[in-house]
């Protein structure tokens, strides 16, 4: 291998997380609207979950960012004193 693989694993990752995400996020959605018609058939009264305020939002995703961040970077750190590969 000459490194072409880095390139790639980045291109794959920077394409296939944020579809991951968008995938995961219509599958919820889906599953919570379900069951929410399903409740709705048998006569059962769900409250409408709130939003969540711009604040708790941006809370959110830092929290996952920072742990996202801290995840991706460990074995970066865990490697930093071995030697390198041939």
């Amino acid at each position: 291998m000459d490194g072409n693989f880095v390139g790639v694993g980045a291109v794959v990752m920077s394409l296939g997380i944020p579809m991951a995400a968008m995938y995961t996020f219509f599958w919820v959605r889906k599953l919570r609207s379900e069951e929410r018609m399903a409740a709705i058939a048998r006569g059962v009264e769900i409250p409408m979950q709130p939003e969540l305020s711009e604040s708790a939002r941006s809370r959110r995703s830092g929290i996952l960012l920072v742990a996202g961040q801290s995840v991706i970077s460990r074995p970066s750190f865990s490697s930093a004193g071995s030697s390198p590969m041939r």
